[in-house]
């Protein structure tokens, strides 16, 4: 069903660039969680918890570019590969387009 399978791939579309802003939002709120514990708690001080906060908030903005660029390379191999089935699905398409008109002007014989 055509619905069905464009709903997927709007589905799958909305995940994959969303997997990114997900991995940043995280590290975000991990940024914030050790400040609230820098408030709370004498053990760490304020500028290891800052050093800890960016150090998770850099691996998680690294994982979400890379996540964005191996999305982007697979997006541009699909695309590659839909075309070169596109290209040879056209000369099927036409030889059986040629096989099921009726010829010298008769109706088909089913």
């Amino acid at each position: 069903n055509p619905n069905i399978v464009s709903w997927r791939h709007v589905a799958i579309k909305c995940m994959l660039n969303s997997l990114p802003l997900f991995l940043v939002s995280t590290g975000l709120r991990i940024a914030v969680n050790f400040d609230r514990v820098v408030q709370h708690i004498e053990a760490p001080s304020a500028e290891m918890a800052n050093a800890l906060a960016l150090t998770f908030l850099a691996m998680y903005a690294a994982m979400g570019v890379v996540l964005y660029f191996i999305h982007q390379k697979h997006v541009g191999v699909f695309r590659e590969r839909y075309e070169l089935a596109k290209a040879r699905e056209a000369a099927l398409v036409d030889h059986t387009r040629c096989m099921m008109a009726p010829r010298n002007n008769r109706p088909l014989d089913v």
